[in-house]
Formats: C-alpha cells, sequence, structure tokens
C-alpha cells in the first residue's frame, strides 16, 4: 500500500481575505479556482445544498502544477464555526510551514498587511543536518492567517564552511 500527501485543506470565513495572504503575499499560484452549487457541493461535506468554492494553490514556481493547498468557502446554508484561536500558541492548533529564499520581503510584505504574529522574525544556528532538516541558519517567523491557522515561514542559509 502506498499513501503520498496531496493537500491541506482549510475552511476559511472569507476566502478572498485568505487569498490576499497566501496569493498576493506568499505568492502561491493559482491552480483552480471553482465554484460548485447544490446537493453534490454539500454532499461532499456532510451538509445540505450549498455553494462551495474551492481555490486551489501551489508553489510559486510557473511549472507547478499541483496544488499543496485548498481554500474552501461554504455559503448558501447555515453552518457553524469554530472560534478563533488565540493569539498565542494553544494545544490543537496547526501550523502550516512555508520555505522561501526571500525571507526578509515576505516578513515586509507580511507587516505591511498588519498581519498578526505569534513570534517576530528570529534566527538560529543548526549546526548539523538530520533528516528532512539541513544545517544552517534558519531564519522563522510565525503569523496567524485571517481564520487564526498559524502560518510559518521560514528560510534555510547554508552555515559559511571552514
Amino acid at each position: 500500500m502506498e499513501t503520498k500527501f496531496s493537500r491541506a485543506t482549510l475552511f476559511c470565513r472569507n476566502i478572498e481575505r485568505s487569498l490576499v495572504l497566501y496569493r498576493d503575499i506568499l505568492q502561491l499560484k493559482v491552480i483552480d479556482d471553482k465554484t460548485i452549487d447544490g446537493p453534490a457541493a454539500g454532499g461532499l461535506l456532510g451538509l445540505g445544498p450549498c455553494k462551495l468554492r474551492i481555490v486551489l494553490l501551489g508553489d510559486s514556481d510557473s511549472d507547478a502544477e499541483w496544488a499543496h493547498l485548498g481554500l474552501f468557502q461554504i455559503s448558501d446554508t447555515e453552518i457553524s464555526a469554530l472560534p478563533r484561536p488565540p493569539n498565542n500558541m494553544a494545544l490543537g492548533q496547526n501550523a502550516i510551514v512555508f520555505s522561501t529564499d526571500d525571507f526578509d520581503n515576505v516578513v515586509a510584505r507580511l507587516q505591511d498587511a498588519e498581519t498578526i504574529f505569534l513570534t517576530e522574525p528570529v534566527s538560529y544556528p543548526k549546526p548539523s543536518n538530520s533528516p528532512g532538516s539541513p544545517a544552517g541558519l534558519y531564519k522563522e517567523a510565525i503569523c496567524f492567517d485571517p481564520d487564526g491557522h498559524l502560518v510559518s515561514i521560514m528560510q534555510i542559509l547554508p552555515l559559511a564552511s571552514d
């Protein structure tokens, strides 16, 4: 049996606000933007008839054809909403991690958009390689998306060799 990660999906209160972060600031590429209406949309989510807007986003490189993040917005039906998470670390929260080669500019765009940060930009060295985590100088900042999901932005710079 083979299982592969396909994508993460976020259910948004306001998909346009979420697109400002994920598409405009983080510059993910829109792979698909569609709306499904009626019983089929609701059946997919265990709801009655509704409208479901789905925006699938992939890596920013121009050849990206595979979506790694789905933004979904449900409308035209009654649906409960989870309370917004607190603006601090809490058990049960999730985080999405993005790597960039332009950390300082991404953080500046987030700050210009008045994004709320859990962790302001920090740098820390990781002196040795480990599986899935290379040695380097790590630059990282963690902010909240419009629905309160944690979004980590990081850049790994090679350590100077002796």
